[in-house]
């Protein structure tokens, strides 16, 4: 089968969860002998870009899987805000005709989403993943400009109050009433978490099938069961992330001034905020317990593993599907994550992990101290905790989708 996955960004300039998703998904895909090809938006290297038709293209291979990136010629609009981009469709119009594909998998709707107009009128299947809440929020991860959480744009207008007094109330109205007509081109729609798929689904009045993340133990020890508690050792805590305002690292480096115990922060990941990775720095300068150990690749997993005794998912925002978390529990290491949305879905307190308010330093620092004081708590969780699914798993429920969309695809065509 060949197939098309169309992500709004990709490896190897970007690499957070979404990417990630995508990139597992794929080589399980190819490893099943099955071809797969990338759509993705580019942000960097303006000079390796061709002009084609008024899009800048270029194209590269990334893990032997063929990439096309694309991006616009000086638009006169936000891509990541817009929905209905007539500006690209010659170009994906050109690209699907050029190049048969089975299926189309979205893998983020943002930015080049809107091929699925075009796969629709070409008669060629296309699937939606969600991945985080840009269907409902402009802003992506459903946070206010003043932080509070939000999942209702009320036809535009909360949008228009709280985070974009900029753009008219039309135009914010407008977006939903776009998205609804946008999401329409879908066969289906799918999500990662129970939680998302329930707050799209009830929102735009559209069936939403949730699809859980999988995990690739190719590269993960499945009888991985992580180092042995040494009493008297201190508690070694990781966090293994971007370093990004609405994961909130602030608010884990918040915590440690209510908190003396001894223990070990380890903050894995790059960053693409700087004045952010100062403040986090200027913050903790003074404190030996925090160590920034920079960028990661899916090589170093292992070892950081076996280096820390819990991880952690400090999040301000809702979250989906944490990838993070789904390793870590792979690894047979608990977490501490916030509790709403997808952490709150994915970790069971005193099962695999322990949840703390929601931006509550205060809150995270007691979980901090308990953890401390009762190391046997995490050794216990260790082994009673559950493994994540398996990639395998994951990639043949989506193949099936893809499989039987194909075949309804025949069957009109006939």
């Amino acid at each position: 089968m060949r197939l098309l996955f169309v992500i709004h960004q990709f490896f190897p300039q970007w690499f957070t969860g979404t990417e990630k998703f995508a990139l597992n998904n794929i080589k399980q895909l190819l490893r099943m002998g099955h071809s797969v090809e990338v759509l993705t938006y580019g942000h960097l290297d303006f000079n390796v870009f061709q002009k084609k038709d008024g899009i800048l293209v270029r194209n590269y291979v990334y893990e032997e899987i063929p990439v096309t990136c694309i991006k616009h010629d000086n638009p006169n609009f936000d891509p990541n805000f817009e929905i209905i981009d007539c500006s690209l469709h010659n170009f994906f119009y050109r690209f699907l005709s050029d190049n048969y594909f089975d299926c189309i998998h979205v893998a983020h709707p943002m930015r080049l989403g809107n091929i699925a107009i075009c796969a629709k009128k070409l008669g060629i299947p296309i699937v939606l993943t969600l991945t985080d809440f840009w269907v409902l929020c402009p802003k992506v991860q459903g946070i206010t400009n003043s932080g509070d959480l939000c999942l209702s744009p009320k036809g535009g207008i909360s949008c228009h109050i709280n985070c974009f007094n900029h753009k008219s109330k039309d135009i914010l109205k407008t977006r939903e009433k776009n998205m609804k007509y946008f999401l329409s081109f879908f066969d289906e729609i799918c999500s990662p978490s129970h939680f998302l798929s329930n707050i799209v689904a009830n929102h735009f009045c559209i069936p939403v099938r949730t699809i859980y993340h999988g995990i690739d133990f190719s590269s993960t020890p499945i009888s991985f069961k992580g180092k042995k508690e040494h009493r008297g050792e201190i508690l070694k805590i990781g966090y293994i992330g971007t370093l990004l305002p609405h994961k909130g690292v602030h608010v884990l480096i918040d915590s440690l001034q209510y908190t003396q115990e001894k223990f070990k922060l380890f903050l894995f990941g790059g960053f693409y905020e700087p004045n952010y990775l100062e403040n986090l720095m200027q913050k903790s300068r003074n404190d030996m317990r925090v160590n920034f150990m920079g960028k990661y690749c899916e090589e170093d997993i292992p070892a950081i593993m076996d280096a820390v005794d819990i991880t952690i998912c400090p999040s301000i925002w809702w979250e989906n599907s944490p990838i993070t978390i789904l390793t870590s529990l792979a690894y047979k290491k608990p977490v501490i994550g916030n509790n709403i949305g997808g952490c709150n879905e994915f970790i069971i307190d005193n099962m695999n992990g322990i949840k703390f308010k929601i931006n509550d330093p205060i809150d995270l620092a007691k979980v901090i101290n308990h953890l401390c004081n009762n190391r046997d708590i995490i050794l216990e969780m260790s082994h009673k905790m559950r493994y994540p699914r398996r990639i395998e798993e994951e990639t043949y429920t989506y193949f099936n989708l893809y499989s039987k969309l194909k075949k309804m695809r025949v069957f009109i065509n006939v």
